[in-house]
């Protein structure tokens, strides 16, 4: 899990970074606006990639016994939430 967690994240996070270098003109000022935006949409997608394969990662470990919910997902609150924690737990303690 902590290699596959690696191979994921290194690439996504160089994306993110790089991205993130171009959005803020840190090598070169640009005046082109779409090369900005591109960057900035670049960068968006590679945060929004990277909480989606930390959740499955989160999941993985919550069913393999490793993690808790709460630890996992601290934001997590509120009547929905609260029943879908209590099924998973129970599912996770059935496994």
């Amino acid at each position: 899990m902590a290699a596959m967690s690696r191979k994921l994240r290194t690439p996504v996070n160089a994306i993110i970074g790089f991205s993130e270098m171009i959005k803020n003109e840190l090598l070169d000022p640009t005046k082109n606006q779409d090369y900005k935006t591109h960057s900035a949409d670049i960068y968006s997608s590679g945060r929004h990639f990277l909480a989606i394969i930390t959740d499955i990662l989160n999941l993985a470990k919550i069913e393999a016994g490793g993690l808790d919910i709460e630890s996992c997902f601290p934001r997590a609150r509120g009547p929905g939430i609260d029943r879908a924690s209590e099924f998973a737990a129970r599912y996770c303690v059935k496994r």
